[in-house]
């Protein structure tokens, strides 16, 4: 019989400095590996999620921009001025570059929470940006496996079964 060791792990990034990288390691949920960042001001986030074969390295970076009266962005409503943007998400599947095109990233505003873990083994990697705030909320799914990315997804995070977009890139 398997043993499960399950750790979460979460840490509030306000009281951290710039660049600084968290390594998020023997996190495991059930089969995945879960492991979970809040967000706060930063300019950029490092996060390294690792298990038996496979280590994931993310960066993410943050813009705060002036929101207009009609906006391309999931997380805002029309009364928000001032948001937080995500300017751009890169990530190594064992140090190799995934390449991420531009129209995966753009239009993701006040995120919240950045989850990561793997799935079914050691191939498969989920990131998971939470954000908006009431009925703007949505959950941002990227799906990984080995080092290309496969697809991004936003859904309502009042009702996950309500899909907002989905972009495929690879298919199998």
């Amino acid at each position: 019989m398997r043993k499960l060791i399950i750790i979460l792990f979460t840490m509030i990034l306000s009281n951290l400095t710039f660049g600084e990288v968290f390594t998020l390691e023997n996190c495991i949920y059930e089969k995945a590996k879960l492991c979970s960042v809040k967000i706060a001001d930063k300019e950029k986030i490092t996060l390294v999620f690792t298990n038996n074969h496979s280590k994931v390295k993310v960066e993410i970076y943050f813009e705060k921009k002036k929101a207009q009266f009609i906006n391309p962005y999931w997380g805002l409503d029309e009364r928000q001025n001032k948001a937080l943007i995500i300017g751009g998400i890169k990530v190594w599947v064992n140090n190799k570059n995934v390449y991420i095109p531009y129209t995966f990233v753009s239009g993701i505003a006040n995120p919240k929470t950045v989850t990561g873990y793997f799935l079914n083994g050691n191939n498969k990697f989920i990131l998971e940006i939470k954000g908006g705030d009431a009925s703007t909320s949505y959950i941002c799914e990227y799906m990984f496996i080995e080092n290309q990315l496969i697809y991004r997804k936003i859904s309502s995070a009042e009702f996950y079964d309500e899909v907002w977009e989905l972009q495929i890139l690879k298919t199998f």
